[in-house]
């Protein structure tokens, strides 16, 4: 039996979500996950073809059945949304052995009008579940194009299968994603899997929770020292948001970082953002009536959106309708840290880069504000960030990232699997390392990773 779905969870009607919910539960699929973890939502990226797994697992196999399916490839590495997935074992404890998986990303089966990631999964009902277990991956050979109609047996001629194993990440978590790729590199990756010492501190960026229009600006004329001209930026949002231009404060004008500013060891800010928060009190926005009394300039912009600004939807913690209308999700002393470390979620690679300030047109030195599509890591100094940067940047962090995530959920877990040390000054070999970030066109001798290494 094969199903081709491509309908996640947060995609439902609420009244669909709200009827099968009894289901969701029964097949243990859903509830809230272990402490420590980011805070469950009802809106988490769960794919219906993992629901219909285990029903049509439990429904149509005999006790020792085995059943294939055509399912997304996320439900294997997805971080939170494949997690409860991961389990395979049905709501009597019957364990679901993995026979086979067929990775078939690389060669879009269902052509390019699909963006889903395929996979096929073949279970064994009642078969315990053993690692490694084998994985084989799918890759079109150079200089062929490929036909989501034509016969197998050509496309086998037109495809390589490499033979991979996985893992679940973490040697303590079954249910962790699955670290994927050839046996002794896989192996070896995983003897250096652990907690950083900075997985606590790692945070995604500020999130205007679907008002870029609104707070992303561009600069275009100067009013006097403390305010200047800038506009709203309608196209950096999906809303429809009508364009303005007016005086705002400069004190609540940043860099902008986004992910496309981010390469690997290039943070290049190419925007504005107006942040209505105040370094010596990030977490809420500047109370209304502080703002209206000390810059009116700022005010006058913002309530000019309060319309949109307060139909944004509650998240978490994040209800603009029942607080002040102009806050920003996602705001703390970490956005205001001068020095930071950052990486692309939404990536075909592991690309970090040291944030440092920079200058903007008033000619004084501003913190850099990386947007929610980046990852950052706050750090106390330059050295700090060029070190953390140099560690998460080496060979062996790349491959590990690589080779347990989806390409565009490279979130702040990564440091709980890459284990980097907090950084010392008074350390020579990570001073070392830092001074190497300053010049990351160099290349690293084997005897310099080796010593990392130990």
């Amino acid at each position: 039996m094969a199903i081709r779905l491509g309908f996640d969870w947060e995609n439902l009607p609420d009244g669909y979500r709200h009827q099968t919910q009894y289901i969701w539960e029964h097949y243990k699929l859903s509830g809230s996950e272990s402490k420590g973890r980011r805070q469950a939502s009802d809106k988490a990226k769960t794919d219906v073809a993992f629901l219909m797994t285990y029903v049509a697992t439990d429904a149509y196999l005999t006790p020792t059945g085995k059943l294939g399916f055509v399912i997304t490839q996320t439900g294997f590495q997805s971080e939170l949304g494949g997690r409860a997935f991961r389990r395979f074992t049905l709501p009597d404890d019957t364990p679901l052995g993995i026979v086979a998986v067929q990775d078939m990303v690389r060669i879009q089966p269902f052509g390019k009008e699909a963006a889903n990631r395929t996979a096929v999964l073949l279970l064994h009902r009642g078969t315990p579940l053993s690692w490694p277990l084998p994985y084989t991956v799918w890759e079109r050979k150079p200089h062929v194009q490929l036909d989501s109609d034509e016969p197998l047996a050509t496309l086998r001629g037109k495809t390589n299968r490499l033979d991979w194993v996985g893992y679940p990440i973490s040697a303590h978590d079954s249910l962790s994603s699955w670290i994927v790729g050839r046996d002794v590199p896989v192996s070896i990756a995983r003897k250096f899997v652990a907690p950083s010492d900075y997985k606590n501190i790692v945070r995604e960026g500020t999130n205007t929770r679907g008002a870029n229009g609104v707070f992303y600006i561009e600069v275009v004329g100067d009013s006097h020292e403390d305010e200047i001209v800038v506009r709203n930026i309608p196209s950096a949002g999906r809303k429809k948001i009508e364009q303005e231009t007016a005086r705002v404060d400069r004190k609540h004008i940043y860099p902008l970082l986004t992910g496309r500013d981010v390469r690997r060891w290039i943070a290049a800010p190419s925007g504005r953002i107006l942040l209505p928060h105040s370094p010596l009190s990030p977490t809420d926005p500047i109370p209304e009536s502080s703002l209206r009394k000390y810059d009116k300039a700022t005010y006058r912009f913002l309530s000019k959106f309060e319309g949109i600004l307060s139909k944004r939807r509650k998240f978490r913690n994040f209800d603009p309708s029942g607080g002040t209308f102009y806050g920003l999700y996602n705001v703390g002393s970490y956005t205001f840290a001068p020095y930071k470390v950052v990486w692309r979620e939404i990536a075909t690679d592991f690309m970090v880069a040291p944030v440092f300030p920079i200058d903007m047109e008033s000619g004084k030195e501003r913190v850099v504000v990386p947007n929610h599509k980046l990852m950052m890591v706050p750090v106390k100094s330059k050295e700090e960030a060029l070190y953390l940067a140099t560690m998460l940047n080496a060979t062996i962090s790349r491959y590990t990232v690589l080779s347990y995530t989806v390409a565009t959920q490279i979130s702040t877990h990564v440091l709980n699997n890459v284990n980097v040390p907090q950084f010392d000054e008074t350390d020579k070999v990570h001073k070392s390392i830092a001074a190497l970030g300053a010049r990351p066109s160099l290349p690293l001798d084997r005897m310099q990773q080796r010593r990392w290494i130990r």
